[in-house]
């Protein structure tokens, strides 16, 4: 019967992967929740004299050479990183049992 036990390393890994993936909960300056008390407001009022506000020109799209140097090193990059982490953690989880061989009738 083979017994696994859950290694510091581990332990840390998991504990810190279920801290980043929760939620922060949004809370007030005060210390409470934002949804405690609301906060009464005035009703909107329209502009004396309004403007019209002019659409922003057109930019040209650039054409480039065609390969994106800089997403290939950014995928590049990811890809490395998901490869050390599964390799850090195959090392972590994994244990290697050594066992002793006797080379005498003792």
């Amino acid at each position: 019967m083979r017994t696994t036990r859950l290694t510091p390393a581990s332990l840390a890994t998991a504990l810190s992967a279920v801290a980043v993936g929760l939620p922060a909960p949004a809370l007030a300056a005060d210390g409470g929740s934002a949804a405690d008390t609301p906060v009464p407001q005035s009703a909107p009022t329209w502009p004396v004299d309004p403007q019209v506000i002019p659409p922003p020109p057109e930019v040209a799209a650039d054409t480039g050479s065609g390969f994106d140097w800089d997403s290939a090193g950014i995928g590049a990059a990811t890809i490395l990183g998901a490869f050390a982490m599964g390799t850090a953690g195959v090392a972590v989880v994994r244990r290697r049992r050594v066992t002793r061989v006797s080379l005498g009738n003792h």
